[in-house]
């Protein structure tokens, strides 16, 4: 039942962002769960070992922090995103992840 409703909302999603011009036709989808916060590190090695095994992404708070702080690392670059996260990791914990 859940491999049906989940197939479900995915084509339908594909044919909205065709439709839309989102993307080309026939994309190739990834699901991906983003976790601002996981219980413990137990969980945290589950929840991988299943996305995993499903071929899913999972982007919990260490991954998000991460891929923050490459941002934030990097060059300038005139858009929001950048420079907010520049702003938010300075001096921050998240420097330390």
């Amino acid at each position: 039942m859940a491999f049906k409703l989940r197939r479900v909302v995915v084509n339908r999603l594909i044919a909205e962002l065709v439709e839309t011009g989102a993307c080309l036709p026939k994309p190739s989808v990834t699901l991906c769960l983003a976790a601002g916060k996981v219980k413990s590190e137990r969980d945290r090695e589950a929840l991988r070992q299943h996305f995993k095994a499903n071929g899913w992404l999972l982007w919990d708070d260490q991954w998000i922090c991460k891929a923050l702080r490459d941002v934030s690392n990097g060059s300038y670059e005139n858009d929001v995103a950048s420079l907010v996260t520049k702003l938010l990791l300075r001096g921050s914990a998240a420097e330390q992840v």
